[in-house]
């Protein structure tokens, strides 16, 4: 861990926008715009290299959920309805 590493808790850290490393250094130079590094300990603010992996698979699942699963119980259901009323009207 950093020297400068304060005892503020993780959760205050990031409700007041610093540094994950250390706590102490502004996260942001501006309302949309990050700094590319932590002033105080030099950490390093840029994604990773998988990042956007994580958020692929997250849409996928998602649109499974949202999409995929809905159109399957309409088209079982209706399915089961024109098998029932087949029955039924024999």
């Amino acid at each position: 861990m950093s020297a400068t590493r304060t005892t503020r808790s993780a959760l205050s850290a990031l409700l007041a926008q610093r540094c994950p490393r250390c706590r102490v250094g502004p996260v942001f130079a501006a309302a949309l715009r990050m700094h590319d590094a932590c002033a105080t300990c030099g950490a390093d603010f840029e994604c990773e290299q998988g990042y956007f992996l994580g958020a692929m698979y997250f849409a996928y699942g998602f649109s499974i959920l949202v999409v995929v699963v809905p159109v399957t119980w309409m088209i079982v259901a209706r399915v089961d309805a024109v098998i029932v009323g087949t029955l039924a009207a024999t």
